[in-house]
């Protein structure tokens, strides 16, 4: 019994070895497809190594992060391409690899949870699913609030992206509300920026915004914005309201997104004009 009792002991300790140098040599193989931006080879690895592996093996911080980080990637990779189905399972993905794993996680990743709930955002409404990308908008706006967003979306974020008349059209939102110092005199809430594609369909150049801008009201049931054009350049920045499309606040995202879509169709004309002048 006794012998028997070391001959399982030994074939458990080399079991045990022998997994241990096979995470090993996965790490390595997964780290290699990371450095070589082979996402979809890294990922696969590092979910596989995630399940297999415990969270008290000295390796499952090397796990934690290269998996977290091979879903970053991976979303910058689908984002580009409007995949939007992809692009929402892989944020929820990241999100909860984040929650999940914050202790095996240094805190320049854990704040990269913000620029996921901005990607659900923008999914769910290329996917025109907007009651879920609610959540995720209070939870921008939350964080706004408590000053805890990163640089670079500290004060808007892109909700919004489609394609039209080959045409890019980038929808942004400022956190800045109605009432708020921020929005004090001219203030736009939405920005929807208009850009010609290259030949892989990229931004080229600028064309102009569609703007929501507050309305200074003469009467108390006026409504709150506008929809103006602006086009920018060095010299000069033209306004041209579009008295069509006015909205309340909180303003309605399917009526917003409509108007922007029927103006650039053609065929809605712009109502008074402004130039102002550059130095």
């Amino acid at each position: 019994m006794k012998q028997l009792a070391i001959i399982l002991t030994m074939l458990f300790t080399v079991q045990t070895l022998t997994f241990g140098q096979t995470s090993q040599q996965k790490i390595q193989e997964a780290n290699a497809f990371l450095d070589n931006k082979d996402y979809v080879n890294s990922l696969k690895l590092f979910r596989e190594l995630h399940n297999q592996v415990s969270r008290k093996d000295t390796t499952f911080n090397d796990i934690a992060y290269g998996l977290t980080a091979s879903l970053f990637y991976s979303l910058l990779d689908i984002k580009a391409k409007d995949d939007w189905k992809t692009t929402a399972d892989l944020s929820i993905e990241f999100i909860k690899v984040l929650e999940d794993d914050k202790d095996f996680i240094p805190e320049g990743l854990q704040e990269k949870k913000y620029w996921a709930y901005k990607d659900l955002v923008v999914a769910y409404f290329g996917l025109r699913q907007r009651d879920k990308a609610k959540p995720y908008q209070q939870k921008l706006y939350d964080a706004y609030k408590k000053k805890q967003l990163p640089e670079g979306i500290e004060h808007y974020y892109n909700f919004e992206k489609f394609v039209l008349n080959n045409q890019n059209v980038w929808g942004y939102e400022w956190f800045a509300q109605l009432g708020d110092k921020e929005a004090e005199g001219s203030f736009s809430k939405q920005v929807y920026y208009i850009y010609s594609r290259d030949s892989v369909g990229g931004d080229k150049d600028q064309l102009f915004t569609l703007e929501t801008v507050k309305v200074h009201k003469f009467k108390k049931d006026d409504q709150d914005f506008v929809l103006t054009k602006r086009v920018y350049d060095k010299k000069q920045e033209k306004s041209e309201t579009i008295w069509t499309y006015t909205f309340d606040n909180p303003i309605d995202y399917e009526k917003l997104h409509k108007a922007i879509v029927e103006f650039l169709k053609g065929g809605v004309k712009t109502d008074t004009k402004s130039i102002i002048k550059r130095d």
